[in-house]
This record gives C-alpha cells, structure tokens and sequence, in this order.
C-alpha cells in the first residue's frame, strides 16, 4: 500500500498552508502599520500578540506533557503487574512514537514468558505423569511374584485385609482356597530345576484361566498358591477348589517328564470367611489347616476346613 497522500489530501494541506500564510501576513502588516502610526499602540499590540501565542504555547506544552506522563504512568503500572506473574496483561500502544514502540517490545517479550511457562506447564505434567507410572510400576514390581507373574504373598495380605473389611460392610462372604503341589519336589529332581519352573509357571497360567477378574491368584511361596475369592454364598466355593485342583492336574501332565512321577498335581484347603475365621491370619490358617488333612489324607483333590487339621 502507497504511503503517498491522495490528490485531496495534499490540495487541502496546500490550501491549509497558504491560509496560514496569509494570516500571519495580515498579522505583520497590521502590526507595521501600527508601530508606525502609533508607536505606543503598536508596541501594546504587539506584546499582547507574543504573550497570546506564549500562552498557547505553554497550554500546548503543558497538555502534551499531561498525555505523556499518563502513557508513561499507565505502561509502568502495567510492566508491575506483568513483573508480579500477571503474564495475561498487555501493554496499550499509547503517547508518543518512542513509547508505542516501547510498550510493543514488553508485550512481545510478556508473549515469549507466556509461551515458556506454558511450555514448562506441559513438560512439568508430562514429567509427573511419568513419575506416577515409574511409581505404580515399582509398587507392581514389589507385589508381584518375579517367575510365575502372579501376586505374591506381601500384596495378598494386602488385599485380605481390604476385602475382609468389604465383606463385613456388604456381609458378603469371602472364600481363602490354599494350594499345593503334590510330588513336586520328586518332578524338580527328576526333570530339573529349569522343568520345575516351566511346571510352576504352567500352574500359574491355569489358575489365572481359571479363576474370575474378581479372584486374586497368588503365589504364596516355593510350590504353594493361594487364591482370594469373593462369593456371594459360601456352597459353591469347594465344588470351584476342586476344578481347580483338576485342572492344574490336567495342565502339568502334558509337561516333559510328567509321565514319570506318579501322583503330579495338586490338593487346596478351603476356608470361608466369616464362617470358618474373622480375622485375616486367621482365616489363612483354617485354609492350611484343610490343605494338611488332604495331604495326610490322600492328595489330589479339595476340602473345606471343618474344625482342625488331621
């Protein structure tokens, strides 16, 4: 776009300029005729004409200096407020060039902090989503059995505990199912220690196909698991125990070597909360307590707790 003025505008400045010119003449003119013909006069008139235009002058001035010093005022308080955080303000392009100029280049500098903390905003939330991930990830690592990938003992206290709690709220039962490996050390000594890992992790794959999301599978330690199962009646948790049991069975008899060790499989103990105990340690116990009578009374299938072991 052409900054030259149009034919309109530069006829009226012309126009403007010899008006002035014109006056200003006349002002002379009467001022000579003045001081000739009446020197006195004359003088009077012209001294009133310099003090007229002084007064102008100075009220020009002074009224220019007001505007200013409100620009300046306004943009000092508004370089506070962003120096305070208030990174929303800007500053207003007002008062002289050199202070249009001025108040431009804050608000471009206001703009770039602005950008940086939102920057900083979205990195820092980004860092503690991460921090919260690396936590829950260190927090699964430490409750989760390192071979077979399955809770371990530290989380299922844990979760007793809370759902033990639930159940007293919701009188809903919750059922402990005790599990152990039958002729496993015989399997391990035969086949190898690498074979009984394969067959422990085998075992740890069955009960998670078995059981529901709701049950939480454990490996409670060497050969032994442990399964949290909430219910809503107590009658169908041995009949569950024992398909269990039954299908552990099943899964490790495909295994290398499994041919060669009679009686490979499992037995479980079961106890019922809170029927058979009322507190947590308690109720693991009478769930034990099942687990041995099956193993001293012949293996390889369930029981439910019925008032003491043998």
């Amino acid at each position: 776009m052409s900054n030259r003025e149009s034919p309109v505008s530069q006829n009226a400045m012309k126009s403007w300029s010899i008006s002035l010119r014109v006056a200003l003449v006349a002002v002379g003119q009467a001022l000579a005729v003045s001081l000739l013909l009446y020197p006195i006069a004359g003088w009077t008139l012209a001294v009133s004409v310099g003090a007229a235009s002084f007064g102008v002058g100075l009220v020009f001035v002074v009224v220019v200096a007001r505007s200013v010093t409100r620009a300046i005022v306004t943009l000092g308080d508004e370089a506070k407020l962003i120096g305070e955080g208030g990174l929303e303000v800007r500053c207003e392009a007002q008062g002289p060039p050199a202070l249009q100029r001025l108040a431009h280049h804050i608000n471009n500098i206001v703009k770039l902090l602005e950008e940086a903390q939102i920057k900083r905003g979205t990195e820092m939330r980004e860092e503690k989503l991460y921090l919260e991930q690396s936590n829950r990830a260190l927090i699964d690592l430490a409750s989760r059995d390192t071979l077979t990938g399955l809770s371990n003992r530290r989380r299922l206290e844990k979760e007793l505990e809370r759902q033990m709690a639930a159940s007293r709220e919701n009188r809903r039962p919750l059922a402990v199912i005790m599990m152990d490996l039958d002729s496993f050390k015989v399997y391990n000594d035969t086949a190898g220690h690498l074979a009984g890992d394969d067959l422990l992790k085998t075992v740890a794959d069955t009960l998670r196909s078995k059981t529901r999301v709701t049950d939480l599978v454990v490996r409670w330690g060497g050969d032994e698991f442990c399964i949290l199962m909430p219910c809503s009646n107590t009658d169908g948790v041995l009949t569950a125990a024992q398909d269990l049991v039954d299908a552990v069975a099943t899964a490790v008899q495909g295994l290398p070597d499994a041919g060669g060790v009679p009686g490979l499989g499992a037995s479980a103990g079961v106890a019922c909360f809170p029927e058979d105990a009322e507190e947590a340690q308690e109720l693991i116990a009478r769930a034990d307590d099942a687990l041995y009578s099956v193993k001293e009374g012949g293996r390889g299938h369930a029981l439910r707790y019925s008032g003491g072991p043998g």
